[in-house]
């Protein structure tokens, strides 16, 4: 499992609405995003550490804790360069 320490959270600038079957997320830019299925849960353990996340999915899917580590890095990659997650802790050493 991954060491990652940093805690994960949504940027300030982004308004969510949880629906049954999804999260949408409005952007600070005015941009709409739509997030289902293990995205959905990923945003839902939200703010968290990596460790956080993966357990999140590991309990709603039948997934292995390696492919959905795999999967949450990937995921907070892509959510960060869209500006959708801030890290709250950036210095701590891992």
């Amino acid at each position: 499992m991954n060491a990652d320490h940093r805690r994960w959270a949504a940027h300030p600038d982004v308004l969510t609405t949880s629906l049954p079957d999804e999260a949408v997320l409005l952007a600070g830019s005015g941009t709409m995003y739509s997030l289902s299925g293990s995205a959905q849960v990923a945003w839902q353990a939200l703010p968290g550490r990596v460790g956080d996340v993966v357990q999140a999915l590991t309990t709603a899917f039948e997934v292995d804790s390696i492919q959905a580590e795999r999967d949450v890095l990937r995921l907070l990659d892509e959510l960060q360069a869209l500006k959708l997650i801030t890290c709250l802790n950036p210095t701590e050493p891992e």
